[in-house]
């Protein structure tokens, strides 16, 4: 089973092969098609590195520019982007400048970029030079290689190296902070999300001290961190319901939501990493979604009357507010009982929760796809 999601963007001008370059990872194949990408396309594939299984997340995004506001949704989370110009089309090269402030601006200035020069097999129509694109790369900090999407030459090449970089980065982090790559989009179709998040919304009815019990009303996000371990944070929208705790528990979904109760957003973080000995469910305080947006951070500063929640690791670790903007704010009267949310043991884990792999942040492709030439 893969150790590693990473999600890559495959950037750059129409025209350049991007599709080419995905299809002949994926399949060991040229494709054919010369019509133009419209909007996404995606796929995956399993790679070995280092005697790791990763599980790479590749999006061939639109270069059109009339596209690019959609696509630029499609930048959070990536770990490497694959900008890719045609070496026979002068333009192309001369755009790669834009789409390198897009890929460090909209995904993380820390995203590992690798400049791909492709069409290597139409040498006799070259307009840009080996030396001009490698030094070009040098100077802004990105990895180099020129490709033929049509032989294969160094497609897998270019992927594999991509991931060797990030794996680099991740041993090389300090354990905790945050590293290249971000949050990927986990699937909020996939039964362990799912199942996540249920196990959420039972933990903010246990603890809430209102009488009536929440559900969910929409997933607003699920995502998970490439990092040692996993970082599993979940933001979802719930709604307190007028049947009250012990009351049509079995049939909460038929329950009518008050007004208030629509207008609550709640986080929640779930945090399992290797050196920690538990999960803890965290939560925030509710807000009102009719007002002004409030900085949730605001909200979990510690005060006279709430502390900030501590990982009992053997070293007593504390996580710092800003690492976590939206914690779990205990009550100092009702610290006893939140206790009870902390799963202590790896056989709790293993019976009370399902624990969502990096390999189960898989997404689908819904929008209209065409080849990509």
């Amino acid at each position: 089973m893969p150790g590693y999601l990473f999600k890559y963007l495959i950037i750059g001008n129409s025209g350049t092969g991007k599709s080419c370059v995905l299809h002949q990872f994926l399949e060991n194949k040229f494709k054919q098609d010369t019509a133009h990408t419209i909007g996404i396309e995606f796929g995956s594939k399993v790679v070995k590195i280092q005697d790791r299984s990763i599980k790479l997340q590749v999006w061939d995004t639109a270069g059109q520019e009339r596209f690019r506001s959609l696509t630029k949704n499609y930048y959070n989370g990536a770990a490497c982007a694959l900008l890719v110009y045609d070496i026979t089309c002068r333009q192309s090269f001369n755009a790669i400048a834009q789409w390198l402030s897009d890929a460090r601006s909209l995904a993380s200035p820390q995203i590992i970029v690798i400049l791909i020069g492709n069409k290597k097999d139409l040498e006799d129509r070259r307009e840009v030079t080996f030396m001009e694109a490698s030094q070009f790369a040098q100077e802004n900090g990105m990895l180099f290689l020129e490709t033929s999407a049509l032989t294969g030459e160094n497609i897998e090449e270019t992927f594999l190296r991509c991931a060797r970089s990030i794996l680099t980065k991740i041993e090389s982090a300090v354990v905790g902070e945050p590293i290249v790559g971000g949050l990927i989009p986990a699937d909020d179709e996939d039964p362990k999300v799912r199942q996540m998040i249920q196990y959420a919304v039972e933990q903010l009815n246990e603890k809430s001290k209102e009488p009536f019990l929440r559900k969910l009303i929409t997933l607003k996000n699920a995502a998970v961190q490439v990092v040692q371990g996993a970082l599993y944070h979940l933001n979802i929208l719930v709604a307190e319901t007028d049947c009250k705790k012990g009351e049509n528990v079995e049939n909460v979904q038929n329950c009518k939501t008050t007004p208030h109760g629509l207008s609550q957003e709640c986080f929640v973080k779930i945090w399992e990493r290797e050196w920690l000995n538990f999960i803890k469910v965290m939560k925030t305080k509710c807000k009102e979604a009719s007002l002004p947006d409030v900085n949730i951070t605001d909200t979990t500063k510690p005060t006279d009357n709430l502390q900030v929640g501590v990982i009992a690791t053997p070293e007593n670790y504390t996580i710092p507010i800003e690492e976590i903007a939206t914690t779990v704010v205990v009550d100092q009267a009702d610290e006893q009982q939140a206790s009870t949310a902390v799963i202590s043991s790896e056989a709790e884990i293993a019976a009370t929760l399902p624990v969502i792999s990096t390999t189960d942040a898989s997404l689908s492709n819904k929008t209209e796809q065409t080849a990509d030439m």
